[in-house]
C-alpha cells in the first residue's frame, strides 16, 4: 500500500492522527445483562429510592451503545445501591386532610450531560402539613433543549415540573 493510499484512507501514522483511527469502545462485558439490571433499579427507584433515578437513567440511555466505561459506572452504581440499602423513603401523617397541601419542587443541573450537554430536570412531589409529609413523585429527565446558562436550565425545570405535574397535581386537592 503506498504512503498516498494510507493517507487518504486515514491510515497516516503520523502523531498529530494518532487519535484519528481509534478503535471504536469495546462492548462492555455486562451489555447482554444491562438493560434487565437497569430496569429492576429503576422499578425500586420510582416506588423507594428517588435517588437513583438519574445515574439508572442516564445508564438506561446508553443501553444500545453498551462500552466498558457503562460496565464500570453500572458496577459503582450497583455498590452504590448495596452501601445504602437501609435507605428508604418514608412518608408519614399527623394532620387533618384540610391542613394537608400538595407542594412541587423542581430543580437542575447545567449541562449535566457530557455527551451532548444538557442539562436534567429533576421533580419531586409530595404532601406537606406540619406534621405531614408523604412524597407522591419523583422524577428525573434529561432537557430537550441545550441551556445556555444555569438560570435558564432552572427556569425549563420549573416550566416543566409545573406543567406536567404540578397542574395535574392540583386535581387531587
Amino acid at each position: 500500500q503506498s504512503k498516498r493510499t494510507r493517507h487518504v484512507a486515514g491510515g497516516s501514522s503520523s502523531p498529530e492522527c494518532a487519535g484519528a483511527n481509534a478503535d471504536p469502545p469495546l462492548q462492555g462485558a455486562l451489555a447482554d445483562k444491562a438493560a434487565s439490571v437497569l430496569m429492576q433499579v429503576l422499578f425500586a427507584a420510582r416506588y423507594a429510592r428517588f435517588d437513583l433515578l438519574c445515574a439508572a437513567s442516564r445508564l438506561a440511555q446508553k443501553i444500545t451503545k453498551w462500552t466498558t466505561d457503562c460496565d464500570l459506572a453500572l458496577c459503582r452504581l450497583m455498590n452504590y445501591i448495596h452501601s445504602t440499602l437501609s435507605y428508604r423513603m418514608m412518608g408519614y401523617v399527623g394532620n387533618e386532610i384540610r391542613e394537608v397541601r400538595a407542594h412541587v419542587y423542581a430543580d437542575a443541573d447545567f449541562a449535566g450531560d457530557p455527551s451532548t450537554k444538557r442539562s436534567t430536570t429533576g421533580v419531586h412531589v409530595c404532601l406537606r402539613g406540619t406534621h405531614t409529609y408523604f412524597p407522591i413523585n419523583g422524577q428525573s429527565k434529561r432537557q430537550e433543549c441545550v441551556s445556555h446558562s444555569t438560570p435558564e436550565a432552572e427556569i425549563v425545570a420549573a416550566d416543566w415540573a409545573l406543567r406536567r405535574e404540578g397542574i395535574p397535581t392540583l386535581d387531587l386537592w
